[in-house]
Formats: C-alpha cells, structure tokens, sequence
C-alpha cells in the first residue's frame, strides 16, 4: 500500500509526493458533469458510457497508484475503457482543420478512435508523474477549446 510515491532514479522529484490526487480531480469532474447534466438537460447516452469508462479507468488507476498493477493489464483496461466510449456511439468520423473536412468511413473512425484513446490515456499517465504538467496542459488545452469556441461564436447555450 503506496499512498506516497518515493523518489527513485526513473522519477522526476525528489522527495515523495501522494499518489491518490487523482482521486479529488475525478471527484470533481464527476460533481461538474452532475451538475451540467442536470442544469442543461444533458439527454445524450454518450455521456453515461464516458462516465462508465472513466469510472473505471479511475479504479484500475487507483489500484495501480496503491499496489502496482503489471503494464499489460493496464493497457488491457485502458483498450477496454477506448472500446466502451466507441460502443457508446462516439467516434472520429471526420477531420476537420479550418475549411476543410475529410469524411472518415466507420472502418477507419473506429480504428483511429481507439487509438487515439489509448493514446491520451497513456500521454496523461506519462505527463502525471511530472508533478502537476498533466493539471497544467489540461487547463492550457481545454482552456484553448473554450476560446476557439468563443471565438467561433459557438459557446455553450441552454
């Protein structure tokens, strides 16, 4: 049980630092994402599989913060918790950069939303042992999401 993250010759602190943070940043999401449901009549079951998949995604990460779970279980759950989202109807189905949109069949869409998934999971895994770059580049790029979608005169209404 490793409610504290020691420093060794991999880490990039040097003294130790908690390992269940995540732990409060989910439970804050999940107070928001009650909140938004609620306030804006949030009917989409999409939503309901992201929380599902990040429900579990948390456990296995909490497991692995207390106990060390062996990486090919972690990337087993982290390809589960991708295929839950797709199940839940949200894939890529075009890319689109300024004026342009390229249409992506569903056979190439899923495939590159899997991907994709895995990837993020594992890039903010990777940024959250660098002591606070994850919460720092999820507010800078969420951040810069909300301005482009100011900018573009497409914020959220009710």
């Amino acid at each position: 049980m490793y409610l504290l993250d020691c420093p060794n010759e991999r880490s990039l602190h040097s003294r130790p630092t908690p390992r269940t943070g995540g732990v409060a940043v989910l439970a804050a999401i999940l107070v928001a994402a009650t909140y938004g449901a609620f306030e804006f009549g949030i009917q989409d079951g999409g939503v309901v599989w992201i929380g599902v998949a990040s429900a579990l995604l948390a456990g296995v990460s909490f497991v692995d913060d207390r106990y060390q779970v062996p990486p090919v279980y972690r990337i087993l759950v982290h390809v589960f918790v991708a295929v839950i989202i797709v199940f839940g109807g949200l894939t890529l189905d075009a890319i689109r950069i300024a004026d342009h949109e390229w249409s992506l069949p569903l056979v190439v869409g899923i495939p590159v939303t899997l991907l994709f998934i895995v990837w993020v999971i594992n890039l903010y895994n990777f940024m959250d042992g660098m002591d606070g770059f994850a919460g720092g580049m999820a507010v800078i790029g969420f951040g810069a999401f909300g301005l482009l979608g100011l900018l573009a005169d497409a914020p959220f209404n009710r």
